[in-house]
Protein backbone atom coordinates (compact mmCIF):
# COMPACT_ATOMS: atom_id res chain seq x y z
CA UNK A 1 0.00 0.00 0.00
CA UNK A 2 3.04 2.42 0.57
CA UNK A 3 4.38 1.56 -2.55
CA UNK A 4 0.97 2.50 -4.05
CA UNK A 5 1.08 5.99 -2.61
CA UNK A 6 5.33 6.57 -3.21
CA UNK A 7 4.78 5.47 -6.92
CA UNK A 8 1.79 7.77 -7.42
CA UNK A 9 3.38 10.75 -5.58
CA UNK A 10 6.51 10.11 -8.10
CA UNK A 11 4.02 10.32 -10.65
CA UNK A 12 2.68 13.46 -9.38
CA UNK A 13 6.20 15.36 -8.98
CA UNK A 14 7.11 14.39 -12.39
CA UNK A 15 3.74 16.15 -14.22
CA UNK A 16 4.59 18.99 -12.38
CA UNK A 17 8.39 19.33 -13.27
CA UNK A 18 7.16 18.71 -16.79
CA UNK A 19 4.33 21.20 -16.37
CA UNK A 20 6.85 24.15 -14.64
CA UNK A 21 9.39 23.14 -17.41
CA UNK A 22 6.48 23.78 -20.04
CA UNK A 23 5.36 26.71 -18.85
CA UNK A 24 9.10 28.49 -18.87
CA UNK A 25 9.91 27.20 -22.26
CA UNK A 26 5.81 28.88 -23.15
CA UNK A 27 7.62 32.16 -21.61
CA UNK A 28 10.58 32.05 -23.22
CA UNK A 29 8.65 31.50 -26.29
CA UNK A 30 6.25 34.37 -25.89
CA UNK A 31 9.55 36.89 -25.07
CA UNK A 32 11.74 35.59 -28.45
CA UNK A 33 8.63 36.01 -30.48
CA UNK A 34 7.38 39.36 -29.24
Amino acid sequence: MAFVIKSSAMVIHALFEIETIYEVLLIKFQYLTS
